[in-house]
């Protein structure tokens, strides 16, 4: 038997025989009992016991139990989130949310370019981290080219916070004078996001698809300009 086990054997032995005697002395006459003996008894007991724990619970390797308490402390957050919980990638996505899309015109006419700003929300319990863009935004049925994720802002969503993701979006010369003469009209011209992929990176590498809006319009109201929510849907028609 390892010397722990004898250790935690005889501590146990006590703890037991002062149960024993502390029942015997319960029933027993008061005028009998000095009352000193009692309180000794009874922290006796506890004591045994105590010991008895830590004698069969002790860590033989002591540098392999330090280590491990030294690791716990200097965990970062996310290690101790991946700990409790480490979710799919299907319901990591139910978790992600786009509040809203705003559209920035500023540098549209001088430079031919477009801001778009995310407005998104993290409910999950784990943090997530902005990865790469994948697809493109389409206009008038075309493709544009890649867009650019802008560095001032925040690439990390921490978990249960709120975090803007903004992307600047080039545009052709001809599709640019196409959506110039649009707006002189005050017609709606509308921009799709349905195959554009911003990727969100999880623990153990899950890597979801930020659910965008299907698209947004922009329009010139007088000498505003206002943009809307664009929900797309699909149905087999039969004529």
């Amino acid at each position: 038997m390892p010397p722990d086990r004898k250790i935690a054997v005889f501590f146990g032995l006590f703890g037991a025989a002062g149960l024993l005697a502390q029942s015997r002395v319960q029933i027993m006459a008061p005028s009998d009992v000095p009352h000193w003996l009692g309180p000794i008894l009874t922290s006796a007991t506890i004591f045994c016991f105590v010991a008895a724990l830590i004698a069969l619970f002790h860590t033989e390797d002591r540098a392999a139990g330090m280590a491990a308490i030294q690791k716990w402390r200097l965990r970062k957050p996310w290690e101790r989130a991946e700990a409790v919980s480490q979710p799919q990638t299907a319901s990591l996505a139910k978790q992600v949310y786009v509040g809203n899309i705003t559209v920035s015109l500023n540098d549209f006419f001088e430079a031919r370019r477009l801001a778009f700003t995310f407005a998104c929300f993290n409910g999950s319990s784990v943090p997530l981290q902005v990865g790469d863009i994948k697809g493109s935004i389409e206009l008038y049925s075309k493709p544009l080219p890649a867009p650019s994720l802008l560095s001032n802002f925040g690439r990390n969503i921490l978990q249960f916070s709120e975090m803007y993701i903004e992307i600047e979006q080039k545009i052709p010369q001809d599709l640019y004078e196409i959506m110039v003469s649009s707006l002189e009209k005050e017609e709606s011209i509308f921009i799709r996001f349905a195959n554009l992929n911003v990727m969100l990176a999880g623990i153990g590498n899950a890597n979801i698809r930020l659910p965008l809006w299907a698209g947004v319009t922009i329009a010139k109201r007088r000498e505003t300009f206002a943009t809307g929510r664009v929900i797309e849907a699909s149905a087999n028609i039969r004529c």
